[in-house]
């Protein structure tokens, strides 16, 4: 990517007609688009979501097809490769329960039918079988997999599956404990859990969990060298990257835990330049994008953009996103990374960016 401020962004689009969001459920997206090289943009090439076919209110086109539009939004995410969860609102909070899929964009399909795999256009696909916000999430094999969060409101060990396909989720074995604001990736088919809150407390664990493949509980791994939550990790070459965060007391990390499964050992690599929670992250040929955040509060978002390379331990910064952007979802393909909604004071974002690396 480059390193002066972006060209070709779209303005944000309204979320929640200025409300504060209600949590609903999943919303899986799988995009690939090919720009010059170095430029956040719009990745639909049409005015972000408000112009995608995926709606969130009450009417809807014809059967199967829908439209994002201001009474709808993205508002909290997890980062799941292509995949991303997130909770999303609705002017009928009711009907904030749809899931729904964005292919890749292209010039040559505007008039495909909307059921079908139309780059550039949403599809539906089966929603979580309850409201679940403050979640967490990877893909294990073909499955995505969303760890623990808020169901209706209260503090869950739940843990659910998906694959593409399916017509429902799957429940798989729970959290030994209520979990929210919590960090997942996986190894080698291996389920991590590191950090979060527990129950109603909204304050950092030392928590550490593996499901590993083929088994049916949860395993502990012992403490984190440090509590934290709200933080965001990455895999590279199967160590563990745990960046930034809250720690004790609600102060704000640069710390970067790195962890080896191989030999159970947690390490230290090189502090984030920026402190920072609520951020996302995409691992990119061996390298942790680290974006946006916040600094503690909804009015605090942050447009930093910064990269680890292992091989030299080193931080470097990146061309910031055009919008700050805090509790929100990231992902990358194709080579390029896409950030996704965010929260604000008064509403929810329903904004898409993206940046070829």
């Amino acid at each position: 990517g480059g390193e002066g401020v972006a060209k070709g962004w779209r303005p944000r689009h309204p979320g929640c007609g200025g409300r504060r969001s209600a949590p609903s459920d999943a919303v899986t997206l799988a995009l690939q688009v090919g720009v010059a090289e170095g430029e956040w943009r719009d990745p639909t090439a049409r005015g972000g979501l408000s112009a995608l076919r995926a709606r969130w209110d009450t009417s809807q086109d014809e059967p199967g097809e829908r439209s994002v539009t201001s009474s709808g939004t993205f508002t909290r995410g997890a980062v799941l490769g292509v995949w991303v969860v997130a909770t999303a609102c609705s002017a009928a909070n009711d009907r904030a329960d749809a899931g729904a899929v964005l292919d890749a964009p292209s010039s040559t399909d505007a008039d495909a039918p909307a059921d079908a795999a139309t780059p550039g256009r949403w599809r539906v696909e089966p929603p979580l079988p309850v409201r679940w916000q403050e979640t967490a999430g990877a893909t294990r094999g073909d499955r995505l997999v969303v760890v623990g969060g808020y169901e209706d409101g209260e503090p869950t060990a739940r843990v659910r599956s998906f694959a593409p396909g399916e017509s429902r989720w799957t429940d798989e074995p729970a959290l030994p404990v209520r979990l929210h604001h919590t960090a997942v990736v996986t190894v080698g088919g291996d389920l991590y859990a590191l950090g979060g809150y527990r129950d109603d407390s909204f304050r950092a664990g030392t928590d550490a969990w593996v499901l590993r493949a083929n088994r049916t509980a949860w395993e502990s791994l012992g403490e984190l060298p440090e509590a934290r939550g709200a933080a965001t990790a990455g895999v590279i070459h199967g160590r563990i990257y745990l960046v930034g965060g809250f720690g004790v007391g609600q102060r704000l990390l640069t710390s970067v835990a790195v962890f080896d499964p191989g030999a159970r050992v947690w390490t230290r690599a090189r502090d984030l330049p920026t402190a920072r929670e609520h951020l996302a992250s995409v691992v990119h040929e061996g390298r942790l994008w680290v974006f946006g955040g916040r600094l503690g509060g909804l009015s605090t978002n942050l447009v930093a953009v910064e990269v680890y390379d292992p091989a030299s331990d080193a931080w470097t910064p990146r061309a910031p996103m055009p919008s700050p952007r805090g509790g929100f979802a990231a992902a990358v393909s194709g080579g390029v990374a896409y950030v996704l909604g965010g929260e604000e004071p008064l509403r929810a974002l329903a904004s898409v960016d993206a940046l070829d690396l």
